[in-house]
């Protein structure tokens, strides 16, 4: 007789592992702490959920006190890059 599952450990560990580890987090059948990840432009970006019963709240680190002085500033820029680009916006008349 065959075992139909032989093989199947191996997909505890990488891109299938994570896929199956997120699967399971978001059909509430484990809690965990899961990091979802894009790529955007050459870069990853990720944020940590965190899953209870199926259902994701964001779980961020910690920081350092000069990560946390870094994001002000990064926080700072983007505020004063944005800030006049929101007074330029002209609602489109209603039609």
């Amino acid at each position: 007789m065959t075992n139909r599952c032989a093989g199947l450990g191996r997909t505890r560990c990488g891109p299938a592992g994570a896929v199956i580890a997120a699967l399971r987090a978001g059909l509430g059948l484990e809690d965990r702490v899961v990091e979802l990840s894009v790529k955007h432009e050459r870069w990853w970006m990720g944020i940590p959920l965190r899953f209870t019963a199926g259902k994701p709240t964001v779980c961020l680190p910690r920081l350092d006190t000069a990560e946390a002085r870094q994001l002000v500033a990064a926080d700072v820029e983007l505020r004063d890059a944005y800030e006049p680009l929101a007074r330029l916006h002209v609602p489109a008349p209603p039609s």
